[in-house]
């Protein structure tokens, strides 16, 4: 009898033992699971045929989310041109344009154009601005204070400086007539703009205190323009020249670097962190333009191009990543990013986008 109830204290206690064992690896396995959410920095790209801005992990070269920019039940849809993340990283900024639902087109009932914000945390639409019918609002930048947003119309000839607080545009002025102002970037100090004008066919430096313009004349249609971290070099993509324009704000000296016989017509163009070279996408496409696929690295301090990439088809937008090892290029016609490895030279990746991918821009994962 004693036995008997040795022998089942022994058992009893194993098996407390097991169960207690089996509770801790559970626990343990709990606490240790992966965590659902991917921290990665991320790419934003407009993607303006599809209406959506689209997500991308820098880690996995994936699309994490589709961000459609028309609202449910609409009749026309906003077609995405440019995006821009603030640089406290709290907020991305988007171009989006008014259209025709299937046809893309402008019509006298559709709503305003408008810039759009998205909360980068949950990938969602916060806010949304309206600036104006038809304007065809082009490019989005912020200050380095992430206080103001500047936006530039197209066709209207406009920029506007937004409050990034009240969503409220605070000033509004305009360009020489039917210059058609299209890229722009910061000085570092976040006193100057300077902006691409199209047909204006030069660099307008705007005060960004005065809202009032200068004119830097280049021999063609500038597309975009770049400004080195350092602040020294203004670059601008001269399309129909073939060519990329270095203004050195020190002298104030104005020089080119020619692109290669091959050259389409380059579009947008993005510093090393270095402030070394700028990176220029040459697309082509526009202005009945056959198709490149080419991305150019520029000496800035010999105005000329050091090396040639391969990318995919109509490579458009360009931004680098914040350490350098990385460009990230929208190919406007394969519905694209190529990555491309700095180091190497050359693309090691291709990540598949919505149709017509535009702007683009590096958000940091803290």
């Amino acid at each position: 009898m004693k036995i008997k109830k040795r022998y089942l204290w022994i058992v009893a206690t194993v098996a407390t033992l097991c169960l207690a064992v089996i509770w801790l690896v559970n626990l343990n396995s709990r606490q240790i699971s992966p965590p659902t959410t991917t921290k990665s920095d991320k790419i934003y790209v407009a993607t303006e045929d599809s209406g959506t801005v689209d997500v991308i992990s820098t880690s996995t070269r994936s699309i994490l989310k589709s961000i459609a920019l028309t609202q449910e039940g609409s009749p026309s849809m906003y077609m995405s041109h440019n995006v821009q993340v603030a640089p406290d990283g709290k907020t991305v900024w988007a171009t989006a344009n008014a259209m025709s639902e299937g046809n893309g087109s402008h019509d006298d009932t559709l709503p305003p154009d408008q810039v759009i914000v998205i909360d980068p945390a949950r990938d969602e639409i916060v806010r949304r601005i309206d600036i104006g019918k038809d304007l065809h609002l082009a490019h989005v930048v912020l200050t380095p204070d992430s206080r103001y947003a500047l936006v530039v119309a197209q066709e209207s000839g406009e920029v506007y400086k937004i409050d990034t607080s009240s969503y409220q545009i605070t000033q509004t002025t305009k360009t020489t007539a039917g210059a058609e102002p299209h890229g722009l970037r910061l000085s570092p100090d976040g006193n100057t703009a300077y902006i691409a004008m199209l047909t204006g066919k030069s660099i307008a430096k705007l005060d960004i205190q005065a809202f009032t313009f200068d004119y830097i004349p280049l021999n063609g249609k500038a597309v975009q323009t770049a400004v080195t971290p350092d602040g020294r070099y203004v670059a601008a993509s001269v399309y129909d020249s073939r060519s990329v324009a270095v203004y050195d704000t020190a002298n104030q000296k104005l020089q080119y670097a020619q692109l290669p016989d091959e050259a389409k017509g380059p579009l947008q163009l993005y510093p090393t962190p270095d402030s070394a070279y700028v990176y220029v996408a040459d697309q082509g496409n526009y202005f009945n333009q056959p198709d490149g696929n080419k991305l150019y690295k520029i000496d800035l301090n010999q105005q000329k191009v050091v090396q040639t990439i391969e990318a995919g088809t109509a490579p458009h937008g360009v931004v680098v990543s914040p350490d350098g090892k990385f460009t990230y290029v929208t190919n406007l016609v394969s519905n694209d990013v190529s990555v491309i490895d700095n180091t190497a030279g050359r693309e090691v990746a291709r990540i598949p986008t919505g149709k017509k991918p535009n702007g683009i821009s590096y958000w940091v994962h803290n």
